[in-house]
């Protein structure tokens, strides 16, 4: 049960005619979603070194792309005011945590300030997770992944 994620698909366009028009959604259930939740307050956010979170605005609390956006305008703006012009390369990392391997991530956490059974939780949890996929009533074969959607 901890393990198991059940997928299902929601369009992300009005009238969907391929797979690739579908955004798979993972069940998880409540209780993984609590103790995830506890975990993160409790050891997870204290362990991670703050200069690691310089500029970061994903999945943190009180962040947003409207704050990223507030930011790059404001850093933007004060450049301008000492130069003509400025440069930017912007890169669209879309799905990027459904395709690093998990084994990266437990790896990172590794080197994190972790209490050993909270570690090897997260590890479990990452680790050789089932998956089955649901639409229309069909339900697929249990998949075993160790990255994201697969």
């Amino acid at each position: 049960m901890w393990h198991t994620a059940i997928v299902t698909h929601i369009p992300k366009v009005l009238q969907p005619t391929n797979c690739g028009d579908y955004r798979p959604i993972s069940v998880t259930p409540i209780m993984s979603r609590i103790v995830e939740k506890i975990v993160v307050r409790t050891w997870l956010r204290s362990s991670i070194p703050t200069e690691l979170l310089t500029n970061q605005y994903g999945f943190r609390p009180t962040s947003s792309t409207t704050a990223a956006l507030i930011h790059l305008f404001h850093s933007i703006t004060r450049m301008l005011e000492s130069c003509s012009y400025v440069r930017a390369l912007l890169i669209d990392f879309t799905k990027t945590f459904d395709i690093v391997d998990h084994t990266v991530i437990i790896s990172k956490l590794a080197k994190l300030q972790l209490p050993g059974n909270i570690y090897n939780w997260i590890g479990a949890f990452l680790s050789n997770r089932d998956q089955i996929c649901r639409y229309r009533g069909f339900v697929s074969k249990s998949t075993t992944c160790n990255r994201g959607f697969v």
